[in-house]
């Protein structure tokens, strides 16, 4: 169930690999990392279980430089934290559907998917941690995951939910022409395939067309982003090239963001009736202002917040303002209803 892989660090915090069975695929087990205070058993506070989006696995939670791991904030204040990469993600290979990235096969790892993943994760958690309830972290397409959860089979197991870079239903042109198809522009491209080949250059600049000015590490860390992108080379999955940087990334995250940023929500947030923190760096371009304060409007919960970070894009986890970030978030998570 369960790799006991525990590292001591200098702030005594414990990091633990979990293996966990899917309940409903066959192969597939299940990547969960968790951050705990040395000594401690089953914390006061709620756990916390956070989600990735399209791109960067897991590992963007809980990156390995001094004040940079969400992981280590949570854990630091009471909670066991956890990072889940969803199937298909890093450490969540699946032999029987990993294969070269080709295009005869459907794009892999839709939300309606992910949304299993989150369960089996949430389930496990809430055993080995004697709590009821979790609080629930998403960033941006886990925005889109966790709130889906969060309507559904999630509506009773989670107690506050954090939607990070969220997304919605907004349109979104520049997005949209990466993933439709050229010949109709209604629907996705059908030669997508399963997964994606993503280099470190590709990701870098996207990065840096989000931040102003020509120093672009005054948001982002050089150390930071080596850091990921060593990750999202360590798995090993098919088609995955260290040599060169370039690592994959399933696909079906595509075809989900092809309905958000077409204006095709894929959850109704009128059933969001726990409290509901929304926050997003005000340079993003994916998760717009105009997208966050439409789904801010039409949560039913009376207890949401809207937070906008300055000088923050789209991967503010992982940039110099995430401590603004991590501060916003402990405090909607210390507030009493």
């Amino acid at each position: 169930m369960q790799n006991n892989n525990a590292v001591m660090g200098s702030n005594a915090v414990v990091r633990v690999r979990h293996n966990i069975e899917s309940s409903n695929q066959k192969g597939l087990r299940l990547n969960l990392v968790e951050k705990r205070i040395a000594g401690k058993g089953a914390e006061e506070n709620p756990p916390v279980l956070c989600v990735h989006g399209a791109t960067l696995a897991g590992y963007i939670w809980d990156i390995p430089i001094p004040g940079m791991s969400f992981l280590d904030h949570f854990a630091e204040a009471g909670h066991r934290s956890y990072a889940l990469d969803i199937r298909g993600y890093a450490g969540s290979a699946c032999e029987a559907v990993l294969a070269e990235p080709g295009r005869e096969n459907a794009p892999y790892a839709r939300a309606r998917e992910a949304i299993l993943d989150i369960d089996d994760a949430v389930e496990f958690i809430r055993e080995q941690t004697c709590h009821e309830t979790v609080y629930l972290v998403g960033s941006s397409w886990g925005t889109v995951t966790t709130a889906m959860y969060c309507t559904g089979a999630g509506r009773r197991k989670v107690d506050r939910l954090v939607l990070a870079a969220p997304l919605y239903s907004a349109r979104n042109e520049a997005w949209l022409e990466m993933i439709r198809d050229p010949g109709d522009h209604a629907r996705p491209n059908p030669d997508l395939g399963p997964y994606r080949r993503v280099s470190k250059r590709e990701v870098e600049e996207r990065w840096d067309a989000e931040i102003p000015g020509p120093d672009k590490t005054i948001w982002r860390d050089p150390a930071v982003f080596d850091a990921l992108m060593k990750d999202a080379v360590a798995e090993g999955l098919p088609g995955t090239e260290p040599e060169r940087d370039i690592f994959c990334a399933p696909n079906g995250t595509l075809i989900d963001l092809f309905d958000v940023f077409s204006e095709r929500p894929l959850y109704d947030p009128r059933e969001l009736n726990l409290p509901v923190l929304l926050i997003r760096g005000d340079a993003d371009p994916t998760s717009t202002h105009a997208d966050a304060s439409n789904l801010f409007n039409q949560i039913a919960s009376p207890i949401k917040r809207y937070t906008v970070i300055g000088n923050g894009a789209h991967f503010l986890v992982a940039e110099a303002n995430n401590w603004q970030m991590f501060h916003e978030i402990g405090c909607f998570f210390r507030f009493r209803a």
